[in-house]
């Protein structure tokens, strides 16, 4: 929510999502996990924030994910670029399996 107003909604569980969920996953994310640190990013521009407020979700508390929820487009350039990431994360697990079979 910001300022009142649903920013984000999604069941990271829909099969719809499956790709988005793996590609998090192989970045290190359990989304099944709570908790944790919230980053605020700038991505290279000035940014302010004020009166930051969070709660905790409790356990019990229903969360109903909009179904029409679309996430916005990731431009071609940044895609790639996070492509080129994981490729290599990717690569260098399967780099570490292989030396702690061989052990």
């Amino acid at each position: 929510w910001l300022n009142g107003e649903r920013v984000l909604s999604f069941d990271y569980t829909d099969p719809k999502w499956a790709k988005e969920i793996e590609l998090l996953r192989i970045r290190g994310a359990d989304l099944a996990d709570r908790g944790g640190k919230l980053w605020l990013q700038d991505h290279g521009a000035d940014v302010w924030f004020r009166k930051l407020r969070m709660r905790e979700i409790p356990e019990e508390e229903i969360i109903v994910a909009d179904p029409a929820f679309k996430p916005m487009p990731v431009p071609p350039a940044a895609l790639e670029k996070e492509n080129e990431r994981v490729r290599k994360m990717l690569e260098a697990a399967g780099e570490k399996k292989r030396a702690d079979e061989a052990k």
